[in-house]
């Protein structure tokens, strides 16, 4: 089913002041995102039960559609089988659908309605993965993953290790800063750093395509760096300091990944 701007239900409260395409295309929408699909629910005066978990807390407010039509509004959560409705009613056991509130709905159109037009965000902001709609041989996706790590001597550490799919090729650009926390050195010392490296998986086990390219570097201790490693199915971006200080190591890789269809 495909979304339109008009022609679809709109939302069964009414609310007129609804983002333009959430607003008029409620029912496709739901179609994604209605964590009721398959249940049933029953309700006596206004307390709601439903036949499997369903509800959130933060389902207040939203819009609870029965099977025979009727519409009604969610007052309070009781748990994640039960809530509490607005109107005092009875309702046999029957199929109904869950209509999020606006908020809620605008918090997974990145997980639904970007993702119908082949573009994902994942729910921490991590992540964010696209393909062209019209690509036929592969999809790219774009990934950037955050790291912390403290050292203390001169052996490497694992700041950021990434799992690489089978079967896929992957650029990655990693961008890390350090500083001194205690130790023997001056104050503030730090240092920045950009590499970049080309990795593929093959069966399960990731190779490094050539050399790392060392875009920048500048530090106030010589000896201190950043490289890429493989192990296994990851590719590490690893960090090594000096012994007898304390740094702190901070970055993020940015990269895309080439996949099978």
């Amino acid at each position: 089913m495909d979304l339109h701007p008009s022609g679809l239900e709109n939302h069964p409260d009414g609310t007129g002041d609804l983002n333009a395409i959430v607003n008029s295309n409620w029912l496709v929408l739901n179609g994604w995102i209605n964590p009721a699909q398959g249940l049933t629910a029953s309700q006596s005066t206004t307390a709601l039960t439903a036949s499997a978990d369903v509800f959130a807390e933060d389902d207040v407010g939203a819009t609870v559609r029965w099977a025979d039509g009727t519409t009604d509004t969610i007052g309070a959560f009781v748990s994640v089988t039960a809530v509490t409705m607005s109107t005092s009613q009875t309702k046999g056991s029957q199929a109904f659908e869950l209509y999020r509130t606006d908020q809620n709905v605008r918090d997974v159109l990145l997980r639904s309605l970007i993702k119908r037009s082949r573009m994902l965000a994942s729910d921490n902001g991590h992540m964010l993965s696209y393909a062209h709609p019209n690509r036929r041989l592969q999809m790219l996706h774009r990934h950037v993953h955050h790291g912390y790590v403290q050292t203390t001597s001169a052996s490497a550490a694992i700041l950021v290790a990434p799992v690489l799919d089978a079967s896929t090729t992957t650029l990655i650009e990693a961008s890390v800063v350090v500083r001194r926390a205690s130790g023997t050195g001056s104050a503030e010392d730090g240092g920045g750093y950009k590499i970049q490296g080309v990795f593929k998986n093959v069966a399960g086990t990731a190779t490094q395509i050539g050399a790392t390219v060392t875009q920048f570097e500048q530090e106030d201790v010589a000896g201190w760096g950043v490289a890429f490693a493989v192990s296994g199915d990851e590719a590490r971006l690893m960090v090594t300091g000096t012994g007898g200080v304390t740094l702190d190591w901070e970055g993020y890789i940015d990269y895309i990944t080439a996949t099978p269809p």
